[in-house]
């Protein structure tokens, strides 16, 4: 900016100076002094040229920095949304499994609550199977033994040493076995 107000300045001068030499005698003095201001005018017109080319050298330079550095930061919110994307996918990995396990253990609780039920039936099936049966009215069977255990009673074959309900006086279904050692393993 100071040197488009010298440039004016200098042509001002030059201006007035030529209207003076119009009016002079002095011709040479003049002459020399017109010569010197010309010749500022031009190395003002050079500098001011050269700061021009700075000037554009610089915005093209700034222009480019801006470019590459809005692209890096386009970069960054990519990678900074597939990062999101990645934790939002793995905190909802996480609650799957922690549904998942919660489902699992109510799965086992679920099956021990049934297979506790199917015991249950089956003590109680035992118990009015046996509470039927009266020991005084049954009748020996070929091959089967009348055998007790806590209060309940049962038919062994004994061949295979196989435990059977009584139902009507007869072998029912096979509840367990008697091994070796005298021990009853029930089914």
């Amino acid at each position: 900016m100071n040197d488009l107000k010298q440039l004016n300045t200098l042509i001002s001068q030059v201006y007035s100076l030529s209207k003076k030499i119009s009016n002079s005698n002095n011709f040479e003095t003049l002459s020399d002094t017109n010569t010197d201001l010309l010749n500022k005018i031009n190395i003002l017109e050079d500098e001011l040229s050269n700061k021009n080319k700075e000037l554009e050298n610089f915005k093209k330079k700034y222009d480019h920095d801006i470019k590459i550095k809005n692209n890096e930061l386009k970069e960054k919110c990519e990678e900074l949304n597939n990062l999101t994307k990645v934790s939002f996918v793995q905190s909802l990995n996480k609650q799957i499994n922690d549904k998942n396990l919660i489902i699992q253990q109510l799965e086992n609780q679920i099956s021990k609550l049934k297979t506790h039920q199917i015991k249950e039936s089956i003590v109680e099936t035992k118990k009015e199977v046996n509470s039927v049966f009266n020991v005084e009215n049954f009748e020996d069977i070929n091959g089967f033994e009348l055998t007790s255990y806590k209060k309940n009673y049962y038919l062994r074959d004994l061949e295979t040493n196989e435990l059977y309900d009584i139902v009507d006086n007869k072998p029912g279904k096979i509840v367990g076995l008697l091994n070796s050692k005298g021990k009853i393993k029930f089914n």
